[in-house]
């Protein structure tokens, strides 16, 4: 890549993602490793980083099979860019000691079926904080795991309640509900309906068409069984519907699947041996959160506690 001379470079707000996604990257010594606190695929890394090298009109690393290497330049950029954030952090600290009530706008992000679910803890949290401030709005979405961490990370939202199974660098994560079970079941019509646990084995289960989670893409199930992924989706509604059409497996939470279970449309299957437990936690960035969403974190951790 050729770059111009060396200019005054005026940045705009739009650079400041950019910004984000090379500190990740820096921090997490190359592209990999930032593009799974991101969140994103390593063409956004890899264009984020070209389209900040372009905008400042210098490399600020080198990449390729010798490894990931910060360049003079991209030290100084990275320097810069550290005393920026502890600037911003302070400033954040003083704007939020205010002595008034609570107030302003949370933005919160949750999974689907989380009223089904009903985590104690977060029921609770959300009446506590309509006690500690009575002038906050609330605006909620539901998406998607993936989209929603990573909107976390661009600031659409100050918290996001999703299921984590693994590390999310970078984010301060306050436990929820650890007791989900997970259950893997058939619909009414499939061969698996209304065998018992010794008529089905897991050869027999491995071999049958099965609707996967996108967000846990590397995520090992019990028993290191290896599913024949042939539907993929994040929606607990949209695996509960493949799986009552009678052609795939799935996981369904055990309280969600009850209802269909009962009225006869959905079969659980070893329980005790391929299900599990998924941990349901509230998700806010380490490096300046609200106000809110520190209030609204520390009310479901003392939710848990009580």
């Amino acid at each position: 890549m050729a770059f111009a001379h060396k200019q005054r470079t005026e940045l705009h707000n739009v650079d400041l993602r950019l910004l984000k996604i090379f500190r990740s990257v820096v921090e997490h010594g190359g592209f990999a490793g930032a593009q799974t606190e991101m969140n994103v695929t390593m063409s956004v890394i890899s264009g984020a980083i070209g389209a900040l090298e372009t905008r400042l009109g210098y490399r600020l690393c080198n990449r390729g099979r010798g490894g990931f290497r910060l360049t003079e330049d991209g030290a100084r950029v990275y320097g810069a860019l550290r005393r920026l954030n502890t600037a911003i952090d302070q400033f954040h600290r003083e704007a939020t000691q205010s002595d008034q009530a609570f107030g302003g706008v949370l933005r919160i992000g949750m999974v689907d079926a989380l009223a089904t679910i009903q985590p104690s803890a977060l029921i609770t949290a959300f009446g506590r904080l309509r006690e500690r401030a009575p002038n906050v709005t609330l605006t909620l979405k539901i998406d998607t795991p993936q989209d929603l961490i990573h909107a976390l990370h661009e600031e659409v939202f100050d918290v996001v309640i999703v299921p984590v199974f693994r590390r999310l660098m970078g984010l301060r994560v306050t436990l929820i509900e650890d007791d989900n079970l997970q259950i893997i079941h058939c619909g009414g019509g499939h061969p698996f309906f209304g065998k018992s646990d010794r008529e089905i084995t897991f050869d027999m289960i491995a071999a049958q068409p099965f609707v996967a989670r996108t967000h846990m893409q590397g995520w090992t199930p019990p028993r290191g069984l290896r599913f024949n992924e042939q539907a993929w989706t994040s929606d607990i509604e949209a695996i509960a519907t493949l799986v009552l059409s009678g052609q795939y497996l799935g996981y369904l939470p055990e309280i969600y699947s009850l209802p269909w279970v009962e009225r006869g449309q959905m079969w659980p299957m070893k329980r005790a041996q391929l299900s599990y437990r998924s941990r349901v936690c509230a998700v806010a960035r380490k490096t300046s959160p609200s106000k809110l969403a520190n209030l609204f974190c520390g009310l479901i951790a003392d939710a848990k506690k009580s």
